[in-house]
């Protein structure tokens, strides 16, 4: 499988741990860092996403953290079956090209496959 790295402010955090899911207005998933620090991952519409949240079985998919982060981007199609579910639950993406975004932590996974990344921001 190859991955590269994605870039946000949870990249190189030295620990991460999910803490929530809060479904309003905005779909969230917050994660806390070693340092009790708050971010977020932000779906901005449902209608542009499609995710998935594993257990910790599937936290890292053999990725080497050292050399991706903890935000990383499958490029190969390595999660097939994953894949498959996920565009399944994705039809209203339509014919565009879409991403295969994760956020690991020590206890779950955040897989996406979206057309746009999310935004992943520091709370406090």
């Amino acid at each position: 499988m190859k991955c590269k790295r994605w870039e946000t402010p949870l990249s190189n955090c030295g620990r991460l741990c999910f803490r929530r899911l809060v479904d309003q207005e905005l779909l969230l998933f917050e994660v806390k860092d070693e340092h009790g620090t708050l971010y977020e991952v932000i779906l901005k519409s449902d209608t542009d996403y499609s995710y998935l949240i594993r257990d910790e079985a599937y936290t890292t998919h053999d990725v080497n953290l050292r050399e991706t982060g903890w935000t990383y981007i499958v490029e190969d199609g390595g999660f097939i079956s994953l894949m498959s579910v996920m565009v399944e639950h994705a039809q209203h993406l339509g014919d565009k090209p879409y991403v295969h975004y994760v956020v690991s932590t020590d206890d779950s996974c955040l897989e996406l496959l979206s057309i746009d990344p999310p935004i992943v921001r520091k709370v406090r």
